[in-house]
């Protein structure tokens, strides 16, 4: 008998860490879902903005991703491309967003000064240099963004206090759950 009242203590002891993982879960569901739903804030402090994409090889869909950027809803950005090597297989299709998007500011860096090991880095370290607004952006190659994302992520600067802002993104086109990590 005292076995068996022991046992249902563990059993409910060791469901409790269960019990709590469950509603934190349902919790941050709930939260970017009801996220989702609010319209994005609108501000009026929209500074320019420089656009700084790394970028090595060509990823799945590179010209539909950096195509997103080219459709900012937003008054003043540039988008400045970095590649490492002149002859990287991105530089086509940059070329070709260059020509579709005339109106868009889009530059592109080739070569990048070594300042360490990272190639991305160094590419990052050209980016900074090449930037004519304060304000920048960093985004690796894969990324396509909604056209408010900048009146999205911009507007936070407007308080002195902020240094950084981050924006959560979600995988649409993986297609695999192996692809999706």
């Amino acid at each position: 008998m005292l076995l068996h009242i022991l046992l249902w203590i563990a059993l409910v002891l060791a469901a409790a860490p269960l019990a709590y993982y469950l509603l934190s879960l349902y919790c941050v569901v709930s939260y970017f879902r009801e996220l989702r739903k609010s319209p994005p804030l609108k501000s009026s402090y929209l500074p320019p903005v420089s656009i700084l994409k790394p970028v090595r090889g060509v990823d799945r869909e590179a010209y539909e991703n950096f195509a997103s950027y080219c459709r900012l809803d937003y008054p003043g950005y540039e988008i400045i491309f970095a590649v490492a090597e002149p002859d990287d297989p991105a530089v086509p299709v940059i070329e070709r967003l260059q020509s579709d998007f005339p109106r868009c500011s889009i530059r592109l860096i080739k070569g990048a000064e070594r300042i360490g090991t990272n190639s991305k880095v160094n590419s990052l370290y050209r980016l900074v240099q090449a930037a004519k607004y304060d304000l920048m952006v960093m985004s690796d190659s894969d990324v396509r963004v909604d056209p408010d994302y900048l009146s999205v992520v911009a507007p936070p600067f407007a308080d002195p206090q902020v240094g950084a802002v981050t924006a959560f993104y979600r995988c649409i086109t993986a297609g695999s759950v192996a692809a999706d990590l």
